[in-house]
C-alpha cells in the first residue's frame, strides 16, 4: 500500500511566502505536487500547518486530506509522524512541493525503485542529490522506517537525515538533475520560474 504526502508545512522564513502556494505553469506548488503523486498512489494527503488552511481550500483540497503537523516544531518529521499515525501500514511516498521543475517520470523512477528492492526492514527509497546525499522529502518511507523515525524523535533526533543514516537506504540517481532542484529565496524561485518557461 502506497499513499503519497506533500509536504507545504515549512515555515518558509527565506522565502518570506508561503512556498505551497507559489504558481508555476498555472498550479499552485500544491497542486502541481499532488498531480504528481496522485498517478502512483492510493491516496494524496497534504501537508500544512494550520494557518495554511485557508488558502488550501480555495484551491480545492477537502479537508478530510489535510494532516497537520504533528507536532508543529519538529520540521519535515512532524509531517512524516502525522502520516504514519494516519496510516500506520502504509509506505508513504513523500514529496516536498519545492521541486518545481520535478516531472511525473521522477516519481515513476522513485517508485519503480521501491518496487525492485522489497525489504521486511526499515527501508527508504529516495533520490541521491547533487551533493551526493540521500534526499528524505523525496523518498518513499516505508512503515518500519516511520517507526525508527518516531523512536528517534523521542531521543530528541528529529533530523529524518538522521534516520536514514541508521536504516536500509535505497539510493537513486534521478534520470534528470533538474528534478531535484528547489526553491527556497525569492531569487532562487526566479532562476526556477524562468527556467520552467523556457520548457513550455
Amino acid at each position: 500500500m502506497l499513499w503519497g504526502l506533500v509536504l507545504a508545512g515549512g515555515e518558509s522564513s527565506r522565502m518570506k511566502t508561503d512556498k505551497g502556494s507559489l504558481r508555476v505553469q498555472g498550479q499552485s506548488l500544491r497542486i502541481r505536487t499532488a498531480n504528481l503523486l496522485q498517478d502512483f498512489t492510493e491516496e494524496v494527503f497534504l501537508s500544512l500547518q494550520t494557518t495554511e488552511a485557508g488558502s488550501a481550500r480555495q484551491e480545492g483540497w477537502s479537508q478530510s486530506h489535510f494532516l497537520f503537523d504533528q507536532p508543529p516544531s519538529l520540521g519535515p518529521a512532524s509531517a512524516l509522524l502525522a502520516a504514519s499515525k494516519k496510516n500506520p501500514f502504509a509506505s508513504w511516498l513523500t514529496m516536498a512541493c519545492d521541486f518545481p521543475l520535478a516531472e511525473k517520470g521522477a516519481v515513476a523512477q522513485l517508485k519503480d525503485c521501491f518496487l525492485s528492492h522489497p525489504s521486511t526492514t526499515a527501508a527508504v527509497t529516495c533520490f541521491q542529490n547533487a551533493e551526493a546525499f540521500p534526499e528524505p522529502l523525496f523518498a518513499i518511507w516505508n512503515s518500519q522506517a516511520l517507526e525508527l523515525l518516531a523512536l528517534h524523535v523521542a531521543r530528541g533526533k528529529t533530523g529524518p537525515l538522521f534516520t536514514l543514516q541508521q536504516c536500509e537506504v535505497h539510493l537513486v540517481q534521478p534520470e534528470k538533475s533538474e528534478w531535484l532542484m528547489n526553491a527556497n529565496t525569492p531569487e532562487q524561485w526566479r532562476q526556477i520560474v524562468k527556467g520552467s518557461c523556457r520548457k513550455e
